[in-house]
């Protein structure tokens, strides 16, 4: 990430996927729902991808990733999920731009395909202190606002991003996931999605 709009967008995926998916499960459930991939860097045996070949079967989903790891899961192969790995970089999108177009391409599919659930998690964890600070003692509000930035210090430490910056932009984050989910929608109903230039539908 370099830009302002990268860091007030790019984070937004791994507060949905690790907040909502712990990682260990998609290496020991077998449940193919349970199954997450980062399309930019995947790797397989290579007897197994000449015999199955994934890439061929899933190149009509936009969310060939994960539509993939779950076709593994389903044909019993082990998938793994890692996050945070130093000798890998890449950079996702060059500005907000870009990013909105790309995340909103996939962000409902971290939710099971369900706006509805998508909708509720951005106002669970955007809107929800309202709630918590109207019907519970200050203490509890208290408590509640400490785990919100630890779960975001966690979720920064695992995925190696600086811990400061998603500390000081979570708001913005909070506000850009909410556009992603928006922009979906708007997607859906329009049955058109662009990413990298290109026009989906």
């Amino acid at each position: 990430m370099k830009t302002l709009g990268e860091y007030t967008t790019v984070p937004n995926m791994n507060f949905i996927l690790l907040s909502l998916l712990p990682l260990i499960l998609v290496r020991k459930i077998k449940f193919p729902s349970l199954a997450a991939a980062n399309g930019q860097f995947m790797l397989f045996n290579a007897a197994t991808y000449q015999e199955t070949q994934p890439h061929e079967k899933m190149k009509s989903s936009m969310v060939e990733d994960i539509e993939i790891a779950r076709f593994f899961k389903r044909n019993k192969f082990k998938v793994a999920c890692l996050t945070g790995n130093t000798n890998i970089s890449c950079r996702m999108y060059s500005g907000f731009t870009d990013a909105v177009h790309g995340f909103s391409k996939n962000v409902i599919m971290f939710f099971g395909q369900s706006t509805l659930l998508a909708v509720a998690f951005w106002f669970i964890t955007t809107l929800g202190f309202i709630f918590i600070y109207l019907m519970f003692p200050l203490q509890l509000f208290l408590i509640y606002l400490v785990n919100l930035l630890l779960i975001r210090i966690f979720i920064s430490i695992t995925s190696r991003q600086n811990i400061l910056k998603n500390i000081a932009l979570l708001i913005p984050q909070q506000i850009t996931l909410g556009v992603f989910i928006y922009k979906a929608i708007s997607n859906r109903l329009k049955k058109q999605y662009q990413w990298k230039g290109r026009n989906i539908s």
